[in-house]
């Protein structure tokens, strides 16, 4: 599926949305599509990502707050509410 990775390239913003019309698809039929594949919506497959990149940037030992700004969270708080969610 071509928005998955524009999903990737565009994780920090959702600037991938921008990307529907070239692909032919609007967004509630992605966001269908999506969920019947992958078991959850797009923005829950991006919190997910940036999850997994924070914990991989963090387990490195970057600073917390650099790792949220990195990762597209508003704030540290904002990662950690977040981070309770299931792995992927």
């Amino acid at each position: 599926m071509p928005a998955i990775c524009s999903m990737h390239v565009w994780s920090k913003t959702s600037a991938w949305m921008n990307w529907l019309p070239m692909l032919g698809i609007d967004r509630f039929r992605l966001t269908r599509q999506f969920k019947q594949v992958f078991g959850l919506s797009p923005h829950a497959y991006l919190v997910r990502l940036r999850l997994r990149t924070a914990r991989a940037l963090l387990a490195s030992g970057r600073e917390p707050a650099l790792v949220a700004m990195d990762v597209g969270f508003a704030d540290q708080s904002h990662r950690a509410a977040g981070s309770s969610a299931p792995t992927v």
